[in-house]
């Protein structure tokens, strides 16, 4: 056969080396979706988001947040629990939103 000449040559390396980024890509993807156990280090991370909207006039003398919480077995049997967890919000007079983030730790012993 006769020799490639050189574009030849060079489209043949691109494409391979796009191949290769693609296909380097689509690996790191399939591994940000399965991590497996040994990177998460023993921790379950859940994330959840609750939005309450309240009028103005409740916004403005909205003064605590009080949380009870509650851990259950699978017969809805109260394991532990936490209650009128305070959370004092201050005053809220020129404020639009509040953001309240809270991380519970669930731990055994």
């Amino acid at each position: 056969p006769p020799p490639s000449t050189p574009a030849k040559i060079a489209d043949t390396r691109r494409s391979k080396s796009s191949t290769d980024v693609l296909a380097e890509l689509e690996k790191i993807r399939r591994q940000t979706l399965t991590r497996p156990a040994s990177r998460n280090n023993g921790r379950h991370e859940i994330n959840r988001e609750i939005q309450l909207t309240l009028n103005r006039a409740d916004f403005d003398r909205s003064k605590k947040f009080l949380l009870n919480l509650q851990v259950e077995d699978s017969q809805s049997h109260v394991l532990y629990s936490v209650r009128d967890f305070q959370i004092d919000l201050g005053d809220l007079g020129d404020h639009e939103r509040v953001l309240l983030k809270l991380s519970i730790a669930l731990r055994h012993r």
